[in-house]
């Protein structure tokens, strides 16, 4: 690129929305003016330089969310090429808070920058430096410090340049510049970039082991993870630049059983899918800054045991439906292990697995405890669930019973006692103290 006789590029920032470029010499200025309120010109209110001992220079220039100023262009005083891109941030007064540069060995230059819905930046411009051709349209995306997240370029093998850089309604970018590579020979060039993905993993260590939750969304921003398994529930915040989809990844040992999310304390509807390493959770968020909670409505272990006669169980177990997945049940009560197919119901609310069962006593007793385990067609575990009437100190009591009468019993009855030992020791992992 051919540098003209400009040495001093000064930005006029008007309250009532005027911009102008003024010329002086070496360095980038900023001038703030206040509206006068008349048709004389408004006054200056303070002005700023930014820049080293060659030339800068300034083409882009937005007001930030804290009302900062956030100014695009290109420096040949710093970085590490000919000409780089240059991004300087200040504050409401102008005074600079950082600077960075991007570029490669040649001439590189920013024209068009724009804050975007995750508090980051986006520059476009021309890259000579990188790319297929000897122009060709560069767009870097930075955090709000100015880090690069991610750059791409876009050209044939002659001369690409963009001017100008908006983020769009969907987290998407539209850059407008010109091509020499395409059309029919120097002509306008729009190119409309979907939203990229943004990924976030927070790692929760649970009883001695680390687990990996992922929040994936479009373009937002996320903050304040929070992971509470007490409260059965998950938090954080999303700064979203419009309307999208999270999707929220929870390893099943986490927050098992069915799931209920607020945004800003609002019941909102969700879509759950499961697999056999986590939950699925999509849910929408609109424009703006939320809160989200994830809430295990029924809890890791939650089931409801009805002892509809004797011997006969009907449980109902509040679980997301197991998608794609055969289930079977297996029972372990004193001294049998029964094994039978979950019948599975879906309603409105609530969702759940039923299954019914007769569990004969060996010594014609009410049932005292039960434990289901959950499997899939290959005899995977996907969830144990206990749930007693019985504590330890009650099964030792039976121990001390089974004891007390082995001295007396006669061989079939010292069968069926140590059938029952067997299955007390099946329970007691199980029993609470």
């Amino acid at each position: 690129m051919e540098r003209k006789a400009v040495s001093r590029i000064m930005l006029t920032l008007l309250l009532g929305g005027m911009l102008s470029v003024l010329v002086g010499a070496f360095n980038v200025s900023m001038v703030e003016a206040a509206p006068s309120g008349s048709s004389e010109p408004p006054a200056t209110e303070w002005n700023k330089t930014y820049g080293g001992a060659s030339w800068d220079y300034a083409f882009s220039v937005v007001q930030t969310s804290e009302g900062g100023y956030a100014i695009a262009g290109a420096t040949s005083s710093f970085g590490v090429g000919s000409l780089d891109f240059w991004l300087v941030k200040t504050d409401a007064d102008g005074n600079m808070q950082w600077n960075k540069t991007y570029g490669g060995a040649d001439g590189d230059m920013a024209y068009s920058v724009v804050q975007t819905g995750d508090l980051g930046y986006a520059m476009a411009g021309y890259t000579r430096s990188f790319g297929a051709g000897e122009h060709d349209v560069w767009l870097v995306k930075t955090d709000g410090s100015g880090s690069v997240q991610w750059n791409k370029t876009y050209g044939g093998t002659a001369l690409e340049w963009a001017r100008s850089v908006v983020q769009t309604s969907d987290g998407g970018y539209a850059i407008a510049g010109a091509t020499h590579s395409f059309g029919v020979g120097g002509d306008f060039w729009l190119i409309k970039l979907e939203a990229p993905i943004c990924v976030y993993v927070y790692t929760v260590p649970w009883k001695g082991i680390n687990y990996t939750i992922t929040i994936t969304t479009p373009a937002g921003n996320i903050t304040g993870f929070i992971f509470n398994q007490s409260l059965q529930q998950i938090g954080f915040s999303v700064s979203a630049p419009f309307s999208c989809t999270l999707n929220v990844s929870i390893p099943k040992e986490l927050l098992d059983g069915a799931f209920k999310v607020n945004i800003d304390d609002t019941l909102t509807p969700c879509i759950i899918t499961w697999n056999l390493t986590a939950h699925f959770i999509y849910f929408t968020v609109s424009l703006g800054t939320h809160n989200i909670k994830i809430i295990g409505e029924y809890g890791p272990i939650d089931c409801q045991i009805n002892l509809t006669t004797l011997n006969t169980i009907n449980l109902y177990l509040n679980e997301p439906l197991y998608n794609g997945t055969n289930i079977k049940a297996t029972f372990y009560s004193y001294s049998n292990a029964y094994e039978d197919e979950v019948s599975i119901w879906s309603g409105n609310t609530p969702r759940h697995v039923l299954l019914s069962t007769n569990i004969t006593h060996p010594l014609n007793k009410g049932i005292e405890n039960a434990t289901l385990v959950l499997t899939d067609d290959a005899g995977n575990i996907l969830q144990i669930i206990a749930t007693f009437l019985v504590h330890r100190p009650h099964l030792f009591g039976r121990i001390r019973q089974i004891i007390s009468r082995w001295p007396l019993a006669l061989s079939a009855e010292r069968i069926t006692l140590f059938k029952e030992l067997v299955d007390i020791s099946k329970q007691w992992p199980y029993a609470p103290p």
